[in-house]
């Protein structure tokens, strides 16, 4: 139970009957301010030409005309992810069972009840990093598996590239540089066409099938650089399709051990969420401490000094005191 608070009318009821002082209606030369009924009729005509503020910056300013503590600052609540309504009786909650009396001990109540919503916010934002990780998991692991399926067949056309250059260079007794590009329209002779998709064949690990492969192609006429680049670009298409039906099988596994590997932050945020509610605990429990000792100051205990001492470490800097001078 909340005890009775000096100058808050607990201790002495009939100040609390004592009648108020009244305005004299008419006016006199002890009061020259008096209320009349010609003022109060000019009053309120006057009010009546206020239209309130109109711009966005006046609007935003009498928005605050009602708030009668600053606990109830709008910006603890980040609306519409926490609610305003749950603020409220959260705040009246607390504030109940921490009991302040007068304006210190209220600043300190204060204190405790925005840390004490703030490390509930770092709770929730942990654990809302790990739904959304949780819920991203089919995408990752699908693009992973499309990234795998593909890399080989990435490989081969690229490497195709490569040789082609080496290849046509050769032929023509001159060098390609990293920039420059083999037109399609370049004339290849069946051994060179042999050897570009030979390597194919290697980089996707199908060189037992080759043998096959380059039997039954259609051999036309004329072979360039552009018609060995389509049939690279479809081989590396059909071993992608191989792939992907391959490790389809293995998707519903993958993704059951990606979730249970993520069933906490990654590094980065836990180590930001860890020290952050470090910092709001320390900050909790300073205030909290801080504030018991007010009151049972005020109910007329013996109250030793604060145990914690907060103390700043500075490198490099030895203040006159430190160093003994």
């Amino acid at each position: 139970m909340r005890s009775p608070c000096p100058g808050d009318g607990g201790e002495n009821p009939a100040a609390a009957k004592a009648p108020l002082p009244t305005l004299p209606s008419e006016p006199g030369p002890n009061h020259p301010f008096a209320v009349t009924d010609k003022r109060i009729t000019a009053n309120r005509r006057n009010a009546l030409k206020s239209t309130g503020p109109r711009t966005k910056t006046g609007k935003a300013a009498v928005a605050k005309n009602s708030i009668g503590h600053g606990i109830f600052s709008i910006a603890l609540v980040i609306e519409p992810i926490e609610s305003r309504r749950e603020w409220n009786q959260y705040w009246k909650g607390m504030l109940a069972s921490l009991a302040p009396c007068g304006m210190l001990e209220m600043t300190f109540a204060e204190r405790v009840i925005s840390t004490a919503w703030r490390l509930r916010r770092v709770m929730r934002y942990e654990t809302e990093q790990v739904q959304s990780t949780q819920e991203g998991a089919e995408e990752v692991i699908a693009n992973q598996f499309r990234d795998r399926a593909a890399s080989r067949g990435n490989d081969a056309v690229r490497n195709a590239e490569y040789l082609l250059s080496d290849i046509v260079a050769r032929s023509e007794g001159g060098d390609y540089g990293d920039d420059e590009y083999v037109r399609d329209d370049t004339e290849l002779n069946e051994e060179d066409a042999q050897e570009l998709l030979s390597r194919a064949y290697d980089d996707l690990g199908w060189a037992d099938k080759f043998d096959d492969y380059w039997r039954t192609l259609p051999k036309p006429e004329s072979l360039t650089a552009g018609l060995v680049r389509q049939l690279v670009s479809r081989l590396a298409d059909r071993h992608y399709e191989f792939s992907a039906k391959l490790m389809a099988v293995k998707l519903k596994p993958s993704l059951e051990n990606y979730r249970r590997e993520h069933l906490v932050p990654g590094q980065e945020t836990l180590q930001k969420v860890m020290r952050y509610e470090a910092y709001l605990s320390r900050q909790f429990y300073r205030d909290l401490h801080e504030l018991q000792r007010l009151q049972a100051m005020r109910q007329g205990q013996r109250v030793a000094a604060p145990i914690a001492i907060d103390v700043d470490v500075a490198s490099g800097h030895t203040t006159g005191s430190d160093s003994g001078s």
